[in-house]
């Protein structure tokens, strides 16, 4: 049985670091089996052309936001776009997975304006935390890159802990089998893991890789696979 998996892609060049961490999901995600990945993003972006993912069109402005999130402030339900797939992969927010039935995990990269707020406008912390209040209270999973982000999730938002998968994201472009954590000069051309199977998603009984990074990363889906099919 294959599952439907949509992975819905926002982060631009411009946005640096999430853009880098995204592609380094989609490289993993071309090493899984079991599923039917469609990407929802820009279908002129070359590198997720280069993926070899179906991509369907979607684009998601500040206004679009905006109305998101005042729509399910006040129980409004709006359109769901993700509707056909049997689970969803945010690599950074999006505030359309408010209005989606279909069980999702996002990448929230971190909260530094808990820490440093000076930094930050009156502004961009409310809209932060915003944002994440209203996703965490809908997420079936949430990812993270540290323990350290982790466990600012669980302190200023209540979540789960046991919810909350740390996974931090392979050098984008690193292919080389020689390389391991920690090397100083990875190779750049498409990555595999040191095993020489990774992926980031795995679906108990569907995929079967071995790497670690995969392993770390199957508790969570494969709790979010048992909630579809129940």
């Amino acid at each position: 049985m294959t599952t439907k998996l949509g992975v819905v892609v926002l982060a631009r060049p411009e946005n640096g670091g999430t853009y880098q961490y995204t592609l380094s999901m989609l490289q993993a995600l071309r090493h899984t089996s079991g599923f039917d990945i469609t990407l929802y993003g820009d279908p002129t972006d070359p590198e997720l052309v280069k993926s070899g993912f179906r991509i369907a069109p979607f684009a998601e402005s500040r206004q679009r936001q905006l109305i998101a999130l005042a729509a399910d402030r006040l129980g409004v339900k709006l359109a769901d776009p993700f509707a056909a797939e049997d689970m969803l992969l945010a690599p950074i927010y999006s505030l359309t997975l408010l209005h989606t039935e279909t069980p999702f995990a996002y990448t929230l990269h971190d909260l530094q304006e808990k820490h440093y707020p000076g930094n930050f406008s009156i502004w961009q912390r409310t809209w932060r935390h915003q944002i994440h209040a209203r996703l965490l209270r809908r997420a079936a999973r949430v990812i993270c890159e540290s323990s350290y982000v982790r466990t600012d999730i669980v302190r200023y938002f209540g979540f789960d802990e046991r919810r909350v998968a740390v996974i931090a994201a392979p050098p984008q472009g690193s292919s080389s089998p020689k390389w391991t954590p920690g090397s100083s000069k990875p190779r750049a051309s498409g990555w595999t893991c040191p095993s020489g199977s990774c992926s980031i998603l795995r679906n108990s009984g569907r995929t079967r890789t071995t790497c670690g990074w995969s392993r770390r990363f199957g508790g969570w889906s494969t709790k979010l696979a048992m909630s579809v099919s129940s």
